[in-house]
């Protein structure tokens, strides 16, 4: 695992190097602050949550490339979270992409990270998102597609998962159905339930 892990961002770090890299390129950060971190429909945060974000873009010829860290670090009762993704834009279709989830352990040990491979695309409002865990003592073969849908500053989303994602980690399930809303000084919030778990999730944010 360790060595599959090494070759893999090997292949990254050699992609980023062999890119184009023009002038303009610099490296964008934000920092939100949110009441509960909520992801794909399920929470145990007990606690508000600090989530730093840098994210270099570099443009070439083969479209957008992003390389990012996020995190989400809570005030109290749960582990921090740093994510590392690396995606690839394919021209007007979407991406693809590929992300690294480290919670806690040796950083640069393979079993460390649960790794997900993603695509996304969308279309006059509407957007597709698919991720694969291919990684993962817990989380491996774990998929998750999700449909949203912007009207009017308004964004509603629809996702379904299985394995981890399910109650009873049998077959496909509805995990995530929700509204968001925010505005220009980077105020928002969101609506979400969970038909399977039948929870409900309140979230409020704020951007700068």
């Amino acid at each position: 695992m360790i060595k599959k892990f090494s070759i893999l961002f090997a292949a990254i770090a050699a992609m980023f190097i062999s890119t184009p890299v023009s002038a303009d390129d610099v490296i964008e950060t934000d920092i939100s602050v949110v009441s509960r971190y909520v992801w794909r429909g399920s929470s145990d945060a007990t606690s508000v949550s600090l989530q730093p974000s840098a994210t270099l873009p570099i443009e070439s010829n083969i479209g957008l490339t992003s390389i990012n860290v996020w995190g989400n670090v809570p005030w109290s009762g749960n582990d921090t979270e740093y994510n590392f993704s690396f995606t690839q834009s394919v021209n007007d279709i979407g991406s693809i992409g590929i992300t690294s989830y480290y919670y806690d352990g040796a950083f640069l040990e393979g079993d460390s990270h649960d790794l997900e491979v993603g695509v996304s695309s969308s279309y006059k409002g509407l957007g597709l998102e698919l991720g694969r865990f291919v990684s993962g003592d817990e989380v491996k073969d774990d998929t998750y597609v999700e449909l949203s849908y912007a009207l009017d500053g308004v964004n509603f989303h629809v996702g379904a998962g299985d394995g981890g994602y399910v109650a009873d980690g049998d077959g496909f399930a509805l995990v995530n159905l929700g509204l968001s809303v925010s505005n220009d000084d980077g105020a928002g919030a969101s609506l979400i339930y969970n038909p399977d778990s039948e929870a409900v999730f309140f979230v409020v944010s704020k951007s700068w």
